[in-house]
């Protein structure tokens, strides 16, 4: 790109996108008594806020915090902060420069030469993606295939798998006739499990916090779906009951139970318990949500920044303890959690009449039409 002007032969929904995104970034400055006033500000609308939001567009989800940007007379600057684990590189910060040093490429800046530390992630996790769909539509009928843990959670690293969950569609000779049903289906080579049809509803009403967060996704983690996966997903209400009061609360005491048999071997491994930290006080966080609002939100987009901390380290000590910081939070996620509980209007058993009839309706109709695995 050789100069900003070239910004105005952007496509106008792109343009409402870096508006958008520069409206959210404008937060970052709000703690600045004379925030209004401030001269690096760009308007909205202007060519100069369109780079800038690309750019923090661009820069996501490596960096999160941005904190300090400067923008003016055809100068870029931002400058970003160091998440602890998340970037590759020594520097603590860096900076995007002159608008000279970028181009367009595929709607995405470019700075020219200069290597995207994410591409090679990015890359190596889409290529996993492609040959996992490729090998599970070779053995079973997916009827929803999407991403979960870390990555759905919005709490990967660049370190992270690609773990995968789903749905199939056992065989008609399972179905009806004599051969024992596959309950699941495993891929030996990747972090992927995909659960028959029935065993699948079954663990959506008992709220297996699992397998309940299909239902809470975001459409961008859904990497495959039938339209009889779309009916389960739309049918998300009728699964979810006060059992979640209790599937979760007993997921949490195993993670509680996890954490304390590392800390008590004789050299706990510091990264291991702080990522059982971090899911400890996300499974408190997402079960209150599910009580308190009736339903299932997977990404964790308001707790991100601090279960990354966690996860860092941030609330250990250097012999990988808990520290007191620690408790207390866990102690108020806890307290959420328990009031949202005594206060859910979720009902106490799921809708299973109507998952029945929704389980017999798919059945019914892929046998019908002669599809099976």
């Amino acid at each position: 790109m050789s100069s900003v002007s070239e910004d105005k032969r952007e496509p106008e929904t792109l343009i409402d996108e870096c508006e958008a995104l520069l409206r959210s970034e404008r937060t970052f400055l709000e703690t600045d008594p004379d925030f209004e006033r401030h001269p690096l500000v760009p308007e909205p609308g202007s060519i100069e806020a369109q780079l800038f939001a690309a750019l923090i567009e661009e820069s996501q989800p490596v960096i999160r915090l941005a904190e300090q940007f400067a923008l003016w007379q055809g100068v870029c600057a931002l400058r970003v902060q160091k998440k602890e684990g998340m970037w590759p590189m020594d520097e603590d910060d860096w900076s995007l420069e002159r608008v000279d040093d970028y181009r367009m490429e595929d709607g995405s800046l470019m700075k020219i030469g200069m290597t995207d530390p994410m591409q090679a992630v990015r890359e190596r996790r889409a290529a996993s993606v492609a040959r996992t769909l490729d090998a599970l539509e070779r053995r079973c009928r997916p009827l929803l295939v999407c991403l979960s843990g870390s990555l759905a959670y919005g709490l990967d690293t660049p370190e992270s798998d690609v773990d995968i969950r789903g749905i199939f569609l056992n065989e008609a000779e399972e179905l009806i006739g004599l051969r024992e049903e596959r309950e699941s289906l495993r891929l030996e080579d990747s972090d992927t499990v995909l659960y028959g049809l029935r065993k699948a509803m079954k663990l959506l009403l008992a709220c297996n916090p699992n397998v309940v967060e299909l239902l809470g996704l975001r459409k961008r983690d859904i990497l495959f779906c039938t339209e009889e996966g779309r009916q389960i997903l739309e049918a998300a209400p009728a699964f979810l009951s006060q059992k979640a009061i209790f599937t979760f609360g007993a997921y949490a005491t195993n993670l509680r139970r996890q954490i304390q048999k590392q800390l008590d071997a004789g050299k706990p491994d510091k990264k291991a318990i702080g990522k059982e930290m971090m899911h400890l006080i996300r499974i408190y966080d997402m079960g209150a949500d599910l009580l308190a609002y009736g339903r299932v939100i997977t990404y964790r987009e308001e707790t991100n920044s601090l279960l990354l901390r966690i996860r860092a380290g941030e609330y250990q000590d250097r012999r990988g303890l808990p520290t007191a910081d620690y408790d207390r939070l866990l102690e108020d996620f806890m307290g959420t959690f328990n009031n949202a509980a005594i206060g859910t209007r979720l009902p106490k058993e799921p809708d299973w009449n109507k998952v029945n009839d929704l389980t017999m309706g798919i059945v019914r109709n892929s046998l019908s039409r002669g599809q099976e695995c």
